[in-house]
């Protein structure tokens, strides 16, 4: 048995006797250098609730090259890419790292709860907009109206249909993704670690007061567009639905 070999038997079995905190790991087809395992949500956090898949794969080099984490359950986080998987901040690991002092995958979610309260103030901001705008089409916000005429706006409150609850919930989680995707870009490979946390949220802050929802004219242009394309996306799927339950024998 190899030294490797070794170290990821002796690894495997402590994480089975003492399970990490949050996920569990298993083998794959019994191959020590590949991991299979599934992530719990944090409680009060945009994946409370959720349970995400994902698959470890260990070479020989290992611990000094570190394993390449894929998620094969779609998740949204900053630290994670679709294609190429978790991005790891470790070029190398130190002899004395392993699993569990390392937290790995469970150190992905260490922006949770602003993540979670940027949810939670788009959900109340989506909700107080989703009321006004049938009441400027009433004329009972003066004021409002004067400023949309002045800033140009089409007259996107004549066709306004609200959204109920849930909807509006999804927008904010929409665009809350949208926020972080746009730090995932332009972080280009790093990642958002203890070490350069402060800018990391900057950045993330910065993102989050672009694509957030607003009560200016041309905020609440943007979300009853957004609206409009979310109910005729949900008729259509609808449709797609009911055509397909035709088909069935």
């Amino acid at each position: 048995m190899t030294p490797t070999k070794k170290r990821l038997e002796k690894e495997y079995q402590s994480l089975r006797k003492t399970p990490a905190t949050g996920y569990h790991v298993s083998l794959k087809h019994g191959d020590i250098f590949e991991w299979t395992g599934t992530l719990h949500g944090l409680d009060a956090s945009p994946y409370e609730g959720g349970t995400f898949a994902f698959h470890i794969q260990f070479t020989d080099e290992y611990p000094e090259a570190p394993p390449k984490v894929n998620f094969t359950t779609k998740i949204y986080h900053p630290n994670v890419d679709g294609r190429t998987g978790v991005k790891n901040k470790y070029k190398s690991l130190p002899p004395a790292s392993n699993l569990q002092n390392l937290q790995i995958p469970s150190n992905l979610l260490n922006m949770d709860q602003t993540r979670a309260e940027t949810i939670t103030d788009f959900f109340q901001t989506l909700m107080d907009i989703n009321v006004k705008i049938p009441k400027l089409a009433r004329g009972m916000e003066v004021k409002l109206l004067a400023a949309c005429m002045d800033a140009g706006v089409a007259p996107f409150w004549d066709d306004f249909t609200e959204l109920s609850w849930p909807q509006l919930l999804t927008l904010a989680r929409k665009m809350e993704h949208e926020a972080a995707d746009m730090v995932n870009a332009k972080m280009q490979g790093n990642n958002w670690d203890n070490e350069d946390m402060r800018e990391q949220k900057m950045e993330y802050l910065k993102a989050v007061a672009k694509v957030g929802p607003n009560a200016t004219p041309k905020g609440l242009e943007n979300f009853a567009g957004r609206a409009k394309m979310m109910l005729e996306q949900g008729k259509m799927e609808m449709e797609i639905e009911k055509g397909m339950s035709g088909l069935k024998v």
